[in-house]
């Protein structure tokens, strides 16, 4: 993030290239600078959020006998 996110923007400034940017959730709450680097460049964000845990164990469904 810190070596690479303002390389990248430098190589896209100089060929006039708006790119889209897939940010996980997780890296733009540890990385807010970067993030508003990204968007004051004139590149798109989209959050990138993380998924669903997987479902728990499953019970097998109890019958009544009354």
């Amino acid at each position: 993030m810190r070596r690479g996110v303002p390389r990248l923007l430098e190589l896209l400034d100089a060929y006039t290239l708006p790119t889209t940017w897939f940010v996980p959730e997780h890296t733009a709450l540890r990385q807010p600078g970067a993030v508003r680097r990204i968007a004051a460049a004139g590149h798109e964000i989209a959050a990138a959020a993380p998924p669903p845990p997987p479902p728990g164990p499953r019970s097998a469904p109890t019958r009544s006998t009354a």
